[in-house]
């Protein structure tokens, strides 16, 4: 994919989307055409998706007409895709999800190949999750759904223990208040960062796969192995496939790590 212009908007492709960002507080209505056809317009700044496996297939130029309708301000920016050689997600699998549960994904958004960073989350219910991601907060409760808009490739683990995930979520949504709470003051610790950092460390920096790693630790007394003072999604997901005292409940046949330890 690539834009013929240089825009105001950030469009890239991720599996089952394609993702239309726009530049902040740029546009009042945002115009989307496919070739001649008009998609939609979308009065909104937020990230548009468009579903590959509703497009037609072949090479299509995406026409974006970004309109400001205070200073009469308008761009018009075309973008060359190819639906025809994107992969289209399936459906995620339906999961009777358990709190505590642990999923792990090898695939990656924002232009990172598959294989090498990945992501993670710790399940709080059913219905919702605690991960520490790129978003605003460091630290948030998000839906699970949430994660198969960027993730299809992933492994669901279960600790036998029912009683250990509870305690690990238990104090995993005591950290989110305390983190919230920061935020209210106007501090904003800890920070989303991959910057190395003491595992035990909870207020300067924090990552998806690290949050799983306190979580466990401070919540459940329970202590996932680790070298330095870097603990991957692909390092958990290594030491979960062999931990006994956790259980696979699915896996994708694509999820797989590129990086030889």
């Amino acid at each position: 994919m690539f834009s013929l212009y240089p825009p105001n908007f950030n469009v890239y492709s991720n599996r089952p989307y394609i993702i239309i960002r726009p530049k902040p507080n740029t546009f009042s209505y945002i115009h989307v055409f496919l070739d001649e056809l008009k998609l939609k317009t979308f009065g909104t700044d937020d990230d548009i998706y468009l579903r590959k496996d509703k497009l037609p297939k072949g090479a299509h130029i995406l026409r974006l007409i970004g309109e400001n309708k205070i200073t009469q301000y308008e761009e018009e920016t075309f973008y060359s895709i190819d639906v025809a050689r994107e992969k289209l997600v399936r459906e995620p699998q339906k999961h009777d999800y358990k709190t505590g549960d642990i999923i792990v994904a090898s695939d990656n958004k924002k232009g990172i190949p598959d294989g090498y960073m990945g992501h993670s989350a710790l399940i709080i219910d059913e219905k919702y999750m605690l991960e520490s991601d790129y978003s605003a907060d460091s630290i948030a409760i998000n839906s699970i759904n949430s994660f198969f808009k960027d993730h299809e490739w992933y492994a669901l683990y279960r600790p036998l223990d029912e009683k250990m995930g509870q305690q690990a979520v238990e104090w995993g949504l005591s950290y989110y208040e305390k983190y919230q709470e920061n935020l209210k003051k106007g501090i904003n610790r800890p920070v989303f960062s991959f910057i190395p950092s003491s595992m035990k460390d909870l207020w300067n920096a924090i990552y998806c796969s690290k949050l799983i790693w306190v979580c466990y630790y401070y919540g459940a007394n329970y202590k996932f192995e680790h070298d330095g003072l870097w603990f991957s999604p692909q390092n958990l997901d290594e030491q979960l496939k062999k931990d006994k005292n956790f259980t696979l409940i699915y896996e994708h046949p694509d999820h797989s790590f590129k990086i030889k330890f």
